[in-house]
């Protein structure tokens, strides 16, 4: 297979560079060998998570939580979200094929293109970035992973202290902060070559430097990317159109102003392009037909302020943040003419989403010698989404007698532009209670009020409905949790949680809302008008868990069981007509295990391992999907499982070289409810191989990722765009390198 890989010669001198290198780094007089021959300190050593809003041992918290270092980042060669979310069990992902994902945890989803309203929190450092309640770029932002600490992905709701999209669960990247005591700096970069693709490579570099006396610092981080295509159009031509190129960086500093209080201000911008969407054709080559230009862009811009004060008896954090987002998208829909119009013309929809937000978050956690401890906060949040989309179809008027003018702008089927807008205020605190010194409590609460507004303007030839329209929801709730631990020794810990999750509701814009078909068929589903707005789902999650590490620390093993009760399910309904809906319909309950083990069998091999079973079925009929008790879930794999082993050995006057391979499987599952008209999203596996050599200046790897070429489908549509898949990227070679100093 890899003999007939198309880009030989660069092949041929990543292995040459990488050859080459290892002797030049063996010959480096100022590198000192690398003592740490055992690696045990990758193993034994505690892992601090900050996932219950205070530094703890991953190995005490009650959660299920699976954190990823910096060092498991580095083996993986992990750059974003899809690259780590294969080690995670219970999380799955699909890619909707213009520049995200959506990402899922324990089965928490309704929808397998997008979720109107995420159910999956992210969070970068202090910040939610999590995107929702609108109708355009149904993902979230995906940084870059540069100068990393750690990645924390909290399974199981976490709707206390992270509120409304947090339902299945939060992953929070957590970026190394400024070091006061320390110059430190890195440069790094890789080039690769995709299977019957393009080439593609990186740079990124970091610098920190202390200042005042050791009273203050900075740290920059800049990087650049660009991925390479593999899609070929055969309409135009044009190879390779799903290339992706990021731009971005991070300036952040911090201030100490006295022994007690200290600033950290950060600001992080991304901006990602291509020149086409990764949908491809339902056949085994990744090729499509799109006859017009299918660019998009995601830039955004985040803006953090973290005061940190001691108190004495406590802290205080503050996190004041502005997140600015644009997201543009175009989507070739030329089809649509021939099949309403019988005739053959382009026709685009263009996207374009402008999301202002600002984060206000205070807490006071206490400190944590008393067998009582607590925490309390405040959380406030303003979004402000503007989505404007068009169809334009030039030369359409002309064809038509001025259909389109008629209607809207001349030569455009649709022109809309809405308004969203959503406040909350939430209350939250957290006890905790050490009932002996092995048994301890917890009880959480969160009291939420959130408002959601929009406005639209619509007008066209495609448009049945008022011109203007707007519309209001609110609501208020609370969610609690619940949780016991025992310490059985210390290195068992079991945990018992029972908690509440929630994602607030929202408001449907009523486009094409007054055509007679519309009317029809919502109609016949037994609604008098048009459901303007949809009310919040919620869950209770009931879960037994086991941490616990064995043989002196070489083996540590976690474990989770849990059941899922989920109500007023937020389904995304389309009607034959054209128009769709976000509902509460249906109940569901989700039944699921997982565990992730981590092995030193030997001074000189690392073993992970992970897997999940979740069960997820409807559990009442639910005809407006074509849904009856029993259906899967659409979108979620019943089965996951992935291995990674990593061998290290001693080269080159004991400097450190590795061998690291993973692999995943992911089952099979299905795009929708309804089983007269669902597709299958087959199984498929993904094996990667990174061969590498690192020193304590200098690391450099060569990487072969999908070493077998499997086409890993995410989603499959057949509707009346045709018949398209999303699926994972072919077989790719490169080399990385990073230069410490």
């Amino acid at each position: 297979m890899i003999a007939d890989y198309p880009s030989a010669k660069l092949f041929a001198a990543t292995v040459l560079g990488f050859v080459v290198s290892m002797p030049l780094l063996a010959q480096d007089s100022k590198t000192p060998p690398v003592q740490d021959s055992a690696s045990e300190s990758r193993l034994l050593e505690e892992i601090i998570v900050t996932a219950t809003r205070r530094e703890a041992d991953v190995q005490t918290v009650p959660l299920s939580v699976h954190v990823i270092t910096e060092e498991a980042l580095a083996r993986l060669g992990a750059a974003n979200f899809a690259d780590y979310a294969r080690i995670v069990p219970g999380l799955t992902f699909t890619d909707i094929g213009v520049g995200g994902e959506n990402q899922t945890i324990r089965g928490i989803s309704t929808n397998v293109r997008f979720e109107v309203n995420p159910t999956t929190g992210l969070y970068l450092d202090e910040v939610p970035i999590t995107t929702a309640g609108g109708t355009g770029a149904p993902y979230s932002p995906d940084p870059m992973l540069v100068d990393i600490e750690r990645i924390e992905i909290l399974r199981g709701p976490q709707g206390t202290l992270f509120g409304a999209s947090a339902m299945g669960g939060a992953i929070r990247i957590i970026t190394r902060q400024p070091n006061l005591s320390q110059t430190e700096r890195s440069v790094g970069g890789l080039v690769s070559s995709i299977k019957n693709g393009s080439e593609g490579y990186d740079l990124h570099g970091m610098i920190n430097t202390p200042l005042n006396d050791g009273q203050a610092a900075i740290r920059a981080v800049g990087y650049y990317r660009d991925m390479g295509g593999y899609i070929d159009n055969l309409s135009n031509g044009v190879n390779d159109i799903n290339n992706s190129e990021i731009l971005g960086g991070r300036l952040s500093g911090t201030v100490v102003l006295s022994d007690r209080v200290s600033l950290t201000g950060r600001i992080a911008y991304q901006d990602r392009k291509s020149d086409g969407n990764d949908i491809e054709e339902l056949d085994e080559a990744p090729r499509t037909q799109s006859r017009l230009d299918e660019a998009n862009e995601d830039e955004w811009t985040n803006f953090n302020l973290v005061v940190n004060a001691d108190l004495g008896w406590g802290r205080l954090i503050s996190s004041t943040s502005f997140l600015d987002r644009t997201v543009d998208t175009r989507i070739d829909i030329s089809v649509l003419l021939d099949a309403i119009f019988a005739i053959s013309n382009p026709l685009t929809v263009v996207n374009k989403d402008d999301v202002n937000e600002f984060v206000q978050e205070i807490r006071i956690v206490s400190n944590g010698d008393d067998r009582l401890t607590w925490l309390a906060g405040i959380f406030y949040q303003d979004q402000d989404l503007d989505f404007d989309q068009n169809f334009p179809s030039p030369g359409f008027d002309a064809i038509t007698g001025g259909l389109a003018s008629m209607f809207g702008p001349p030569d455009n089927l649709f022109v809309g532009r809405s308004n969203f807008t959503l406040e909350q205020i939430a209350l939250f605190g957290e006890l905790s209670y050490e009932i002996t010194d092995r048994l301890d409590f917890v009880a959480g609460l969160r009291w939420f009020d959130i408002d959601r507004d929009f406005k639209s303007n619509n007008i066209g030839l495609l448009f049945a409905g008022n011109p203007s329209e707007s519309g209001s929801t609110s609501e208020s709730d609370v969610t609690p949790k619940f949780s016991l631990s025992y310490a059985a020794s210390d290195n068992l810990n079991f945990y018992g949680t029972i908690a509440n999750g929630f994602r607030s509701g929202g408001v449907n814009p009523p486009e094409g809302s007054m055509d007679p078909a519309c009317l029809a068929e919502l109609a016949a589903l037994g609604f008098s008008e048009f459901p303007i707005g949809y009310d919040s789902d919620s869950l209770w999650n009931y879960e037994l868990g086991a941490k616990s590490r064995w043989i002196d620390g070489r083996v540590q093993l976690n474990a989770a069981l849990y059941h899922i009760d989920w109500s007023d399910m937020q389904t995304f309904k389309v009607l034959n007509c054209g128009i769709n809906f976000t509902e509460n319909v249906g109940k569901a309950v989700i039944d699921g295990v997982e565990f992730d083990l981590v092995a030193l069998p030997t001074d000189n091999v690392v073993i992970n391992i992970g897997a999940s079973y979740t069960n997820a079925e409807l559990r009442n009929d639910v005809p407006n999907l074509g849904g009856s008790a029993g259906d899967r879930i659409p979108g979620v794999p019943r089965f996951t499982a992935n291995l990674g082993v990593s061998y290290f050995f001693p080269v080159f006057g004991d400097r450190e070289a590795f061998i690291h391979g993973d692999y995943q499987h992911v089952s099979n599952s299905y795009n929708v409810f309804d089983q007269t008209v669902r597709r299958e999203l087959p199984a498929y596996d993904i094996t990667n191989i990174r061969i590498g050599l690192n020193t304590q200046h200098w690391s450099s790897a060569l990487f072969i990722n999908n070493l077998f070429d499997e086409r890993g489908i995410l989603i499959v549509e057949d509707d009346i765009l045709g018949q398209w898949v999303t699926a994972t990227p072919p077989l790719t070679i490169g080399v990385s390198a990073t230069w410490t100093f």
